[in-house]
């Protein structure tokens, strides 16, 4: 879908580490989504700056627009719930629609500058040196205590 959306830098990006995978399986940090016997996708979290961060989420073309990407999100937010963790972060693009339109649906808000956390704020930093701000990069947050996001 990048692709198609010319963005094509951002779809050549090479998958992670084959050993940074493992090491979130390990951690317990990915989640997968089945259907048709097959997997249609998965959702990558780990935590930054004391919040669950969402590091990716993927469905694959032939499953988008069926809920497989909400209900994955949704299955972090619930992990993030247990394991006590206030907030849910994630880094996406801001005018891609399936990207931070998508994420306000399911409640997030864009982060201020300042209100991102010293990792937050690295990793914005790294996106925008692997140029990634070209097409505009924003954090988010979505308070999972019913409170105001902090």
């Amino acid at each position: 879908m990048f692709r198609d959306a010319d963005m094509a830098e951002v779809s050549d990006n090479p998958p992670p580490a084959v050993e940074d995978v493992e090491a979130q399986i390990q951690a317990g940090h990915i989640w997968v989504a089945a259907g048709d016997d097959r997997l249609v996708g998965c959702i990558v979290v780990r935590v930054v700056d004391g919040d669950a961060h969402i590091d990716q989420v993927s469905t694959v073309r032939s499953h988008q627009g069926r809920g497989v990407g909400r209900r994955l999100v949704e299955t972090a937010e619930d992990w993030a719930r247990a394991e006590g963790y206030a907030r849910v972060t994630l880094t996406t693009f801001t005018d891609v629609s399936w990207n931070a339109p998508y994420y306000r649906r399911l409640g997030y808000r864009a982060l201020e500058v300042d209100e991102l956390g010293v990792e937050l704020a690295a990793a914005r930093a790294e996106e925008a040196a692997f140029g990634l701000d070209a097409w505009g990069r924003c954090a988010m947050a979505h308070d999972l205590t019913g409170g105001p996001d902090r």
